[in-house]
């Protein structure tokens, strides 16, 4: 079997967490054997313990290795025979471990889809949307394309389904009714940028100017009660 490691520093209340919680329980236990290394302290949230769970369901390891040093992380990497090491930390603080080389193949995927520019990490995980065939000569790493998306999801566990008029969606979340534009973007507000603001609300003001145009919202992740008024403010002139 194809031993396969997985590590990074954000097994818990984290976005990477989210899109992982049960996928890999998708592995074929025949085939791949599975190994995560937590860089990163147990912070008894349930993320960490889906996924705990998801490793124990094919009879993978769980190995915690915070607040071991570099090298002894890639020891230990190492002495799990790992055959694959899959690199998920989104702010690459820990890339030194992998310049250790503890694993023969090592990758880079999901929580920053670029390059690491690094010798020591030969293959980034990707899709054609991401990242073009004509942008390989400015990636350090051989290109794996993924056929679709590269970015896994696991909302089946995080938000299972349930069938929902739009109507009631909207009531529920304080939104104007159908026909009404509203205009989402659920990522955290420090990555919305004035220059996108600007644009979203300027399609928010045609659609109100437009004949038979009517009510419009923006529909942003909260940011919290310090941030929020501030949000509003630079909104305040806008019609939308």
């Amino acid at each position: 079997r194809v031993r396969v490691g997985y590590i990074m520093a954000d097994w818990r209340q984290h976005v990477t967490a989210h899109l992982l919680q049960t996928v890999f329980g998708q592995h074929d236990p025949s085939r791949v054997s599975v190994a995560i290394f937590a860089l990163n302290p147990d912070d008894g949230g349930s993320f960490r313990r889906r996924v705990r769970d998801s490793v124990a369901s094919v009879g993978g390891d769980f190995v915690e290795v915070h607040g071991l040093s570099d090298a002894d992380v890639a020891a230990t990497i190492n002495r799990n025979q790992v055959h694959v090491l899959v690199d998920m930390d989104y702010y690459k603080e820990r890339l030194m471990v992998l310049a250790l080389r503890p694993a023969e193949t090592q990758v880079a995927f999901l929580a920053h889809p670029g390059t690491t520019g690094a010798d020591f990490v030969q293959h980034l995980v990707i899709d054609r949307v991401v990242a073009t065939p004509e942008m390989s000569p400015y990636i350090h790493e051989s290109l794996v394309y993924m056929r679709h998306h590269y970015q896994i999801n696991d909302h089946a566990a995080s938000y299972p389904y349930r069938a929902r008029s739009r109507t009631e969606v909207r009531a529920q979340e304080g939104l104007p009714e159908p026909p009404a534009l509203v205009v989402a973007n659920f990522n955290g507000l420090y990555k919305v940028e004035p220059a996108s603001l600007r644009l979203w609300m300027q399609v928010l003001d045609a659609a109100v100017e437009a004949p038979g145009g009517g009510d419009t919202a923006l529909w942003l992740v909260s940011a919290g009660k310090e941030a929020d008024p501030f949000v509003r403010r630079r909104l305040g002139g806008h019609s939308g």
